[in-house]
């Protein structure tokens, strides 16, 4: 997956937009609209559509589909103007689009509290030595057919910037 990640002022005209704002139905990678500081907040939210031509996030419920994707690929990297950030993913599932995965945590016991549930939602995980407290970032496409309210996310957790 390599495309830039935008911010809109709402999380609906980036699902039919490009980054360069034209329309498309493929829509962009964008950040969900109520990020604080992104990459260094307790949670970051990236949506993205899952093209069945496998463009946006298509590739991305790979991991759902097979397991051993994840021992060939344990981690993604988000680059920015000034910096080079690397993610271990740590949690993976199907969820519910408005379920307590897209909270965006304020506190460290809020972002505890957060890393639990998202451990504990996954249907693989990966906890071993992820960091105490660090950054996560959450990829979230949708899942199922035709607009349901279902999403696939990927968790990872920062374990090394640049």
């Amino acid at each position: 997956i390599n495309y830039p990640v935008v911010l809109g002022e709402d999380n609906d005209f980036y699902l039919t937009h490009t980054f360069q704002k034209v329309e498309n139905s493929a829509g962009a990678l964008f950040l969900d609209q109520a990020t604080g500081t992104p990459f260094t907040d307790y949670n970051t939210i990236i949506h993205g559509h899952d093209m069945k031509n496998g463009s946006m996030f298509g590739k991305l419920d790979t991991f759902y589909r097979d397991t051993k994707t994840y021992t060939e690929n344990p981690y993604f990297y988000v680059y920015t103007e000034g910096a080079a950030y690397k993610y271990l993913i740590f949690s993976y599932y199907v969820t519910d689009a408005t379920s307590e995965t897209y909270q965006l945590p304020a506190s460290e016991e809020a972002y505890q509290n957060y890393k639990k549930y998202v451990t504990k939602q996954a249907v693989w995980k990966d906890v071993e030595g992820i960091p105490e407290v660090a950054p996560i970032v959450t990829l979230s496409t949708c899942y199922g057919n035709n607009y349901t309210e279902k999403r696939f996310v990927v968790h990872g957790i920062l374990v090394d910037s640049r």
